[in-house]
């Protein structure tokens, strides 16, 4: 996926060389935000703040951001 969309930009990329470089960047970025929600998840249920009744929407909201 992240693939298709440098190459859909290519052309962007090729005129501003310098935005080549926050490629990886960014990339790790969402690999840091998918960490740290999963820790809040669990770190939820380990202290009982989140429970059976409220899990899925706080795992959905988790998701969604």
């Amino acid at each position: 996926m992240a693939g298709g969309v440098i190459e859909h930009r290519e052309e962007t990329l090729e005129g501003v060389v310098a935005l080549a470089f926050f490629v990886p960047v960014i990339m790790d970025m969402g690999g840091n935000v998918a960490t740290q929600g999963s820790t809040i998840f669990v770190r939820g249920l380990a202290l009982g703040h989140i429970n059976d009744r409220n899990a899925v929407r706080h795992f959905l909201r988790e998701s969604f951001i």
